[in-house]
């Protein structure tokens, strides 16, 4: 399990390095990039869900996902699942997530304001 954590910080970190290369920020002036927005159609990407792919993001942080969101629509995947987001009693085990103790939005995976 170690192992397989390390490498999906490595692979995090380096498509968070990739990111920040192609953005073409101006350091001169500090000044926040310009980052364009993208539509489905940019990636060739069906209209409506049930005629795309789904990637399933089981287990995956909320602000992970976004930070990967360029990287699933170029890899052909039109929605992305997420595990629930709902509270629960314990933690460490992926099933805990699918016992909810409350009917809101936030737990270890992201928060309300997150999604």
């Amino acid at each position: 399990m170690r192992s397989k954590n390390m490498k999906k910080r490595m692979f995090s970190g380096f498509l968070a390095m990739t990111m920040v290369s192609t953005l073409g920020m101006n350091f001169t002036g500090m000044q926040k990039p310009v980052v364009a927005e993208a539509s489905a159609a940019d990636y060739g990407l069906a209209d409506k869900c049930e005629d795309g792919n789904i990637l399933h993001c089981f287990n995956w942080k909320l602000n992970d996902i976004k930070a990967m969101l360029p990287e699933i629509a170029q890899a052909g995947f039109t929605s992305v699942q997420t595990s629930p987001l709902q509270p629960h009693d314990a933690s460490g085990q992926w099933y805990w997530l699918y016992q909810p103790t409350y009917f809101t939005a936030g737990n270890d995976l992201g928060s309300k304001e997150d999604l």
